[in-house]
């Protein structure tokens, strides 16, 4: 993405000159002009403004001397200097908490979701979670509010509509009622989106302007990053990995297709698996983990069957998106590197035009299972920044 040269600072290249900071930073001055296409004057003037408001910072010399022979100066972000109010909507757990510019999470705190059977109750008791951690945190640097969520959603509308076995809470109104009672921006999008935003900020995809992120959990999901923004398509579901058809005519879903991915890769599909083929019937997440790092044949046998159906999918994305890297992340946990070796071996056997094709990555995510709630800062950065 380029900026546009005016003498006048303006929206587009404020975004463009954060985010790099953000995402690159400590970097020069020099280097912001060559990567953004902004002419230097641009970058020192809108960089000042920002050192003015306490929001980046000269943080040192580069190691390197630049083309007049001094060291260029460095810039970084304060991480506190603008706060994210960051909720995750989980099928069985809700988190709340106040989370910097770098992913740090300053307090947060969460409740259960098993004693809630309707939208208003969600309502009330996710008001009473934000406002004890407001009360707590006590900071006026809050410039937005990031809800990551179980789909399906609809990002316009602001609305959480039925996901399934939620307790019956559907048609969750969830922006505008977060707008009128705390009056910031507010901004809403599915977890695995999140997920994404938090490997390009804060991960592993630094040196990727085209990847795609995979979501293993309770359901599968996927996001695309296009250029280093995050592309949704014409309504805003792109990407929806857990329903791409694996096996035709395969396990039903609840969907209403058959053999979408979710039930073959997700982790309840995984448990499902092993306990019809001989696990223990009261086999957890956990304990399943457990018995994978003690050589278990059956739950061994269910990661294979996992890395199989995956580099499926991974193989179709690499098909229709040529992207430069595919990151695997989710609850996986203590088999992520596993699963990601696994996915990488069949899918570079079986990946088609691999002698022209420029090297594809398939990479872990930084993140084990909480990209989806310290994202919620790259979510309200990403929307505030362009407004």
């Amino acid at each position: 993405m380029k900026g546009v040269n005016h003498q006048n600072m303006n929206g587009t290249n404020k975004f463009l000159l954060l985010k790099m900071i953000a995402t690159q930073g400590p970097i020069s001055r020099i280097s912001l002009s060559e990567k953004t296409g902004l002419s230097k004057m641009t970058v020192t003037a809108l960089v000042n403004e920002y050192i003015e408001k306490g929001i980046v910072y000269e943080c040192g010399l580069s190691q390197n001397q630049g083309s007049s022979g001094r060291r260029p100066i460095l810039l970084d972000i304060v991480a506190d200097s603008q706060l994210t109010l960051g909720v995750n909507i989980g099928r069985d757990n809700v988190r709340a908490g106040i989370i910097d510019l770098r992913g740090n999470v300053l307090v947060s705190n969460n409740f259960a979701m098993g004693h809630i059977n309707n939208a208003d109750d969600f309502m009330k008791a996710l008001f009473v979670l934000c406002d004890s951690i407001l009360k707590t945190s006590g900071s006026p640097k809050i410039w937005g509010i990031g809800v990551s969520t179980i789909g399906p959603i609809s990002e316009s509308k602001g609305v959480i509509y039925s996901p399934p076995a939620f307790y019956g809470i559907h048609d969750v109104p969830i922006v505008e009622k977060f707008k009128e009672r705390y009056h910031l921006p507010v901004y809403l999008a599915e977890d695995t989106k999140v997920s994404a935003l938090t490997e390009m900020y804060l991960g592993n995809a630094q040196n990727y302007d085209h990847f795609f992120f995979v979501d293993i959990k309770p359901g599968v999901g996927g996001a695309m990053i296009v250029d280093r923004k995050l592309y949704g398509g014409a309504s805003g579901m792109a990407g929806s990995f857990g329903h791409y058809i694996v096996e035709p005519d395969g396990i039903p879903c609840e969907c209403g297709q058959k053999g979408c991915l979710e039930r073959y890769c997700s982790t309840r599909a995984i448990l499902r698996w092993a306990k019809d083929n001989g696990a223990d019937p009261s086999l957890t997440w956990l304990s399943f983990l457990d018995k994978v790092a003690g050589g278990d044949e059956i739950c061994l046998k269910a990661v294979k069957r996992l890395c199989h159906y995956l580099a499926i999918g991974v193989t179709n994305i690499i098909a229709f998106f040529d992207p430069q890297c595919i990151f695997i992340g989710g609850d996986l946990w203590t088999i992520q590197d596993m699963v990601v070796e696994g996915v990488r071996n069949e899918v570079m056997n079986h990946l088609w035009a691999s002698d022209v094709r420029p090297k594809i990555d398939i990479l872990a995510s930084r993140f084990l299972n909480n990209a989806d709630f310290i994202g919620t800062a790259a979510l309200v950065m990403e929307n505030n920044l362009r407004a």
